[in-house]
């Protein structure tokens, strides 16, 4: 009897002990690039007034914005503009706002903080970096072109392209709008 406790002990011991390398993990929908989100609104942060307002329709990959703002910010074909500046993205917008990173072929490294989701599709190749509670934190999105940087502090979302900070407002919870009821 007293061999069998210190070996139960000892089994306890190392089975509660995760090791660190390739883990598997439910990836839930908010982090899934199958998973198109119902259209949201945010702001573009630029200057000192309250932003450049938007609504984008992930399911056509299109953003609106007010009448006011035609003719200097833009966004088609991944493609976003302001004036004659303009970032071309590896990918959808909505993908990098909403942190719809992970493609069906993934791998999980657990870390000391969270999770890396090492994924791909193409030729593009992305790293997100989550807690252990697989809330996005970073992430660095390749392509032939180059690397973004993307990190996530609650509903601000910074991208750092090609030594730029663009800095995005999308509301959490709320932001997301079904779509409108028809009556008949």
């Amino acid at each position: 009897m007293r061999v069998l406790i210190p070996l139960i002990l000892l089994a306890v011991l190392l089975f509660s002990c995760t090791p660190r390398g390739e883990t598997k993990v439910q990836i839930p929908p908010t982090l899934r690039a199958d998973s198109v989100p119902k259209p949201f609104v945010g702001k573009i942060l630029l200057g000192t007034d309250g932003g450049i307002p938007f609504k984008y329709y992930p399911e056509r990959d299109r953003v609106v914005f007010p009448l006011l703002y035609a003719g200097f910010v833009y966004y088609k074909n991944r493609t976003l503009g302001f004036g004659k500046y303009k970032i071309t993205l590896p990918l959808e917008l909505w993908r990098i706002l909403k942190h719809r990173l992970v493609f069906p072929n993934y791998t999980v490294l657990k870390t000391d903080s969270g999770y890396e989701i090492d994924s791909s599709k193409g030729n593009v190749r992305v790293e997100l970096y989550t807690d252990r509670f697989l809330r996005p934190l970073k992430a660095e999105i390749c392509d032939q072109s180059g690397c973004f940087e993307v990190s996530y502090r609650g509903s601000l979302v910074d991208i750092k392209a090609y030594g730029v900070d663009i800095y995005f407002y999308v509301p959490k919870g709320a932001q997301e709008q079904s779509q409108p009821q028809r009556g008949g």
